[in-house]
C-alpha cells in the first residue's frame, strides 16, 4: 500500500486561509438578527426614517397577529401590507410632548432578506425631538439598533445606540 506524501506547509496554510476567509465573507453578508439600523433624515418638508432590519426579526413584530411563514419573493406581495401596518408603530416620535404620526409607510424586501421600512412624518416644528424605538421594547432584551440623524445636506445631527432597555434618543433640531 502506497502512503500519500504530506502536503507542503504552504499548501496547508493556503487552504486554511481560504476556508477562514470564506467563513468570514459569509458571516459578513448575513444581517445580524439582533441588530437593526435606522437612518433619520430631516428634510425641509418632512422627516424620513429608514429602518433596515433582518426579515426574521421583523416577522416577530407581526407574528402576534398570526403565524407568518418565512419571507420569500413569492409570498412577499401578500405579506407586505401587514408589515406596512406594523411599520407605523415601530417608532414613537414626540416634539414638544406632542406625538407625531406617520404620514406614509412603505417597505421592501432586500436581496439580503432584510426588510427596509421607509417611514415618513411631517417635519416637526419643535426644537427638541424625541425618538423612541418602540419595536425594541416588543422584541426584548438583547436587541438593539443604531439611529443616525442627519439633515438633508448630510450634516450629522446626532446618533445613538438604542437598546431594549434604552430605546430613546433626544435631538435638537436646527432652525
Amino acid at each position: 500500500m502506497k502512503v500519500p506524501k504530506p502536503r507542503p506547509r504552504w499548501v496547508r496554510g493556503f487552504f486554511f486561509c481560504a476556508a477562514a476567509l470564506s467563513a468570514v465573507v459569509q458571516a459578513a453578508r448575513a444581517h445580524d438578527p439582533y441588530d437593526a439600523f435606522t437612518s433619520a433624515t430631516l428634510h425641509p418638508d418632512r422627516l424620513e426614517l429608514i429602518l433596515t432590519i433582518a426579515a426574521s426579526t421583523a416577522v416577530r413584530l407581526i407574528e402576534a397577529e398570526t403565524i407568518v411563514p418565512p419571507l420569500t419573493a413569492a409570498n412577499w406581495p401578500e405579506l407586505r401590507p401587514r408589515f406596512e401596518r406594523a411599520g407605523a408603530t415601530f417608532f414613537e416620535l414626540t416634539a414638544k410632548d406632542t406625538p407625531l404620526k406617520p404620514r406614509a409607510v412603505a417597505v421592501e424586501l432586500s436581496d439580503e432578506n432584510d426588510l427596509i421600512f421607509h417611514i415618513i412624518y411631517a417635519r416637526p416644528e419643535a426644537i427638541t425631538l424625541v425618538f423612541c424605538a418602540a419595536y425594541l421594547k416588543k422584541l426584548g432584551d438583547g436587541y438593539g439598533s443604531i439611529l443616525e440623524f442627519n439633515d438633508h445636506k448630510s450634516r450629522n445631527l446626532g446618533w445613538e445606540q438604542l437598546l431594549w432597555a434604552h430605546p430613546h434618543f433626544t435631538a435638537t433640531l436646527p432652525p
